[in-house]
This record gives C-alpha cells, structure tokens and sequence, in this order.
C-alpha cells in the first residue's frame, strides 16, 4: 500500500513540474503558456512586441525549449503570480536554467525589482553578455 501510495505521488509530482512540447507555446521571450497557464519566466525582462530584438528574444527562447520537455521550479521569497495572473516561475530543459541562459546572451535584462534567490547569478550573467555585446547589448541602443 505505501509502495502505491509512493508511486502515486511521484507521478503527480511529474506530471506537475512537467510538461511536454505538445502542451507550450512560446508566447513572448519571457513567457510561455503551458496547458492553459501562462508562466512568466522569472527574473528576467525580454523586449515587448515592436520593441528593439523582440522577434530575436522570442526565437531564442522557442530554439532553446525546443520540443524537448521542461520543469518549472518555484522561487520561494517571491510571489506565485505577477499582476497579470502569470505564475513566475524558473524554468529548465534538460537541467539548463532557460531564465539564466536567455541573459547570457543579450535575448532578455535582468529584472531587479522582484526577489529572487538567483538574483547573483543573474546580475554576473547579464553582465557578462553586456560587456561581450551580445544581442540587446549590441543590437538595441
């Protein structure tokens, strides 16, 4: 019975934080819809629609996703959900933090406003694609 138990809740556990291709759509570069929720990648500020490296920003986050699955992780010192009722989340494929790779090269900006506990490492990977002027860095005045 608990083997069952187990069993039963890892699975719900999977089928929570995973998601497959058939069910994500790439909606800017900072937000993807999975099911019927929109999750707004946490951290990060990509270029809105008729801004400078939109399209650019929103191809990389499709290419990077792939149809590859992805997990989405919660941040504990932040809120669930922005004022748009996106839930924020990091999201990762195959153990790559997208949020992170998206700012290491120039598709999105660290967004400083929200806690987050990998607000480091997001300011040091901005950074880094700033002073080598990858993609909004170089692109974008």
């Amino acid at each position: 019975m608990k083997k069952t138990t187990l069993s039963l809740i890892i699975v719900l556990i999977i089928i929570i934080f995973y998601s497959s291709w058939d069910n994500i759509d790439i909606v800017d570069g900072d937000t993807i819809k999975v099911g019927n929720e929109h999750i707004r990648l946490l951290g990060i500020d990509a270029p809105e629609k008729g801004d400078c490296f939109y399209t650019e920003s929103s191809d990389i986050l499709r290419e990077t996703i792939g149809k590859r699955d992805v997990r989405l992780e919660i941040n504990e010192i932040n809120r669930d959900k922005d004022d748009y009722g996106r839930l924020l989340r990091y999201v990762y494929v195959d153990n790559e933090l997208v949020n992170q790779k998206l700012l290491e090269v120039g598709a999105a900006k660290y967004l400083s406003y929200f806690p987050i506990t990998k607000s480091e490492s997001f300011k040091e990977a901005e950074i880094r694609a700033r002073n080598k002027a990858l993609g909004i860095w170089s692109a974008c005045n």
